[in-house]
C-alpha cells in the first residue's frame, strides 16, 4: 500500500530540524524508568509474594499488573511529560507506603542475585527495560502527542530517542560473548588452579632439598635430552627456516580467515534484515530521512557492520582492555571530526558514489565502536565483580557513581569546549553522555536489586530472552501500522489506544515466547 508524496513529504518535514532537549531532560525521563520498575515490582510483591504465581491464570493476572503498573505509566508520562514531577512523586509515595502497609519492600544491603555464572540479573532487567522503552518510543514519535524535543535531531543536540539508540548498543556489549567467555575462563576450574598452586610449591621445596646421586644422573639425563633436543631444533631451522616461516604464515592466514569467516556468518542475518528493510521501504514508498544515516544505511546495517568488526578485534584485544582502547578510538576519530575537516564533510550535501552517499553511517560507526568496546570493558568489570567473593561490591558502586559523575562533568565540558552533541556523527560529547547515562542506569537498577525484595520483572526478563528478535517485531509492527494509519491525522487519545493495543501484542508475545521457552535465534 503506497502513501501519497504529499502525505510522505509531511512525514520528512515532522521529523526534520529537530534540536532536542538538554540533558537534565533526558536524564530526567530516564529516571522515571527507575521509579515505574521499583513500583511495578513492589505492586506485584503486595499482590502476589515473593514467589510467582502458578497455573494460566495466575500468570495471566501478574503480565496485567505489571502491564498496567510499567508499560502503562511509560506510555503516559510521555504524553504528559510536564507534569513529571508530580507523577514521579505520587508513584514512589505508593511504593513507601506499600512498604509500611502491606510488608516490607526494602531491606538491607546485599549484592545483586545472579541467573547463572554468566548472566546477572540486574542487567537483564535494565536491558528489558531499555527495550520496552524504545519500543513505546520508536511508534509514538510518528504521533502529535509525542514531544519533539524527544525526537531524534537532525544534526546537534541531545534527545531520549538519541539516548535510546547509544544504549542499545551499549547493552549488548555489557553482555556480548566475548566478555561472558572471558570472565568464565577466569573463574572456571577454581579446584584444579588450588592444586596446581599446590604442585608448584611441592616442586620449589623439592629444588631446595639436597639431591640424592640417583636424583641427580636422572637430571644429567634429562639435560642431555634437553640438548639433542635443541640442536635437532637448531638443525632443522638452519637447513629449512624459509619453510617454517611459510607453514607460519599459512597458519595465520587461516586462523584469520576462518576467524573472519565466523564473524560474517553472525551478523549476516542483521545485515540482510537491514538490506530488507530498504527494499520495503522503498517499494512501498515509506518515509525516509536520509541525512540520518544516508541513502542506503539505516541502524540494522550498523549493527551489523559493529557485530562484524567486534568480532575481529575481541581476538587481538581483551574485553580487559577494550575499554582503554575504545577511548583511544574515540579521541582520534574527535581529533578528525574537530582539526581535519570531517564534520564539515558529514554534514555537507556532497553524495557523488556509494560511500558518501551513506557517508553518515559509515563515519558513525567509528562512534558506536569505540562505545562497544567501552561497553565490553564495562561489562567484564561488572561480571567480575559480581562473581568474585572477596571484592565488595559497595566499593564498587562507589566506584561507578565517581566514574558517573567524572563522565558527566566530561560531557558538560565536551559539549562547551570541543564539540556540542552529535548523533548523526556519534561523536565525543554524544559517547560520553550515552557512558554517563547507561552508567547511571546500572546503579539504579543494581540498587533496585540491592536494597528491595521484590521479585524480578517477568515483562522485563521476557524481552531480554529474545532482545533482537523483539526489537525486529517492533520495527516491524510500527512499519505496518505506519502504512495502514495516517500517524499524523489521528487525535491524541486515539493516538495512546493505538500504542497501547502494540505495546499489548508486542509484550504478550514475548511473555509467551518465555513461557514456552523459546529463544530465537538466527544463528
Amino acid at each position: 500500500m503506497k502513501r501519497s508524496e504529499e502525505y510522505r513529504q509531511s512525514q520528512i518535514e515532522f521529523v526534520t530540524g529537530l534540536k532536542g532537549s538538554t540533558f537534565w531532560e533526558v536524564e530526567k525521563l530516564t529516571l522515571f524508568f527507575y521509579i515505574s520498575t521499583l513500583f511495578s515490582r513492589s505492586l506485584t510483591q503486595v499482590l502476589f509474594g515473593h514467589h510467582y504465581p502458578k497455573g494460566k491464570t495466575r500468570r495471566i493476572s501478574l503480565f496485567i499488573v505489571e502491564f498496567l503498573s510499567f508499560v502503562l505509566p511509560n506510555i503516559l508520562i510521555l504524553a504528559f511529560s510536564d507534569y513529571f514531577l508530580i507523577i514521579a512523586s505520587a508513584i514512589f509515595l505508593l511504593v513507601v507506603l506499600f512498604h509500611f502497609l502491606k510488608g516490607p519492600i526494602f531491606c538491607s544491603f546485599k549484592k545483586p542475585a545472579k541467573h547463572n555464572e554468566k548472566f546477572i540479573l540486574f542487567i537483564g532487567s535494565f536491558r528489558g527495560a531499555l527495550l520496552l522503552c524504545t519500543a513505546i518510543s520508536i511508534l509514538a514519535v510518528d504521533f502529535h502527542f509525542f514531544p519533539r524535543k524527544f525526537a531524534k535531531t537532525e544534526e546537534y543536540g541531545i534527545s531520549h530517542m538519541d539516548v535510546g539508540v547509544g544504549t542499545f548498543v551499549m547493552s549488548n556489549a555489557l553482555v556480548s560473548q566475548p566478555v561472558r567467555e572471558y570472565v568464565s575462563n577466569m573463574f572456571s576450574n577454581p579446584h584444579q588452579n588450588d592444586e596446581r598452586r599446590l604442585q608448584t610449591k611441592n616442586t620449589q621445596k623439592k629444588k631446595t632439598t639436597k639431591s640424592t646421586p640417583k636424583n641427580q644422573k636422572k637430571k644429567n639425563n634429562t639435560k642431555s635430552q634437553n640438548q639433542n633436543k635443541k640442536k635437532n631444533k637448531k638443525k632443522y631451522e638452519k637447513v629449512y627456516p624459509k619453510q617454517q616461516q611459510q607453514q607460519q604464515k599459512k597458519r595465520g592466514i587461516k586462523n584469520v580467515l576462518n576467524i573472519f569467516l565466523k564473524s560474517l556468518k553472525g551478523s549476516s542475518p542483521i545485515l540482510i534484515i537491514g538490506l530488507l528493510r530498504l527494499y520495503l521501504t522503498k517499494s512501498v514508498n515509506y518515509q525516509e530521512h536520509v541525512s540520518e544515516y544516508g541513502a542506503h544505511w539505516n541502524f540494522f546495517v550498523s549493527l551489523a557492520f559493529l557485530s562484524l568488526f567486534y568480532s575481529l578485534i575481541s581476538q587481538i584485544i581483551t574485553p580487559k582492555y577494550s575499554g582503554l582502547f575504545g577511548f583511544i578510538l574515540l579521541a582520534i576519530y574527535q581529533t578528525l571530526l574537530s582539526k581535519f575537516g570531517l564534520t564539515e564533510w558529514i554534514m555537507s550535501d556532497q553524495r557523488r558514489n556509494l560511500f558518501e552517499a551513506n557517508k553518515e553511517g559509515a563515519c558513525s560507526l567509528i562512534g558506536y565502536l569505540a562505545l562497544f568496546l567501552i561497553g565490553s570493558n564495562l561489562g567484564y568489570l561488572i561480571l567480575k565483580n559480581v562473581r568474585s567473593k572477596q571484592k565488595s561490591w559497595k566499593a564498587f558502586i562507589l566506584k561507578l557513581v565517581v566514574a558517573d559523575i567524572l563522565l558527566f562533568i566530561c560531557t558538560a565540558l565536551s559539549h562547551t569546549y570541543i564539540q556540542k552533541s552529535s548523533r548523526k556523527m556519534v561523536n565525543c560529547t554524544y559517547c560520553l553522555f550515552v557512558l554517563s547515562n547507561n552508567i547511571l542506569s546500572i546503579i539504579c537498577f543494581s540498587l533496585i536489586d540491592s536494597f528491595t525484595v521484590t521479585p524480578q520483572h517477568q515483562l522485563q526478563s521476557s524481552f531480554t530472552k529474545n532482545q533482537l528478535p523483539m526489537f525486529l517485531f517492533a520495527n516491524l509492527l510500527t512499519g505496518l501500522i505506519n502504512i495502514f494509519f495516517e500517524t499524523l491525522h489521528i487525535k491524541n487519545l486515539l493516538s495512546v489506544i493505538i500504542l497501547a493495543i502494540y505495546m499489548l501484542l508486542l509484550t504478550s508475545s514475548a511473555q509467551i515466547l518465555k513461557n514456552l521457552n523459546i529463544n530465537l535465534k538466527f544463528w
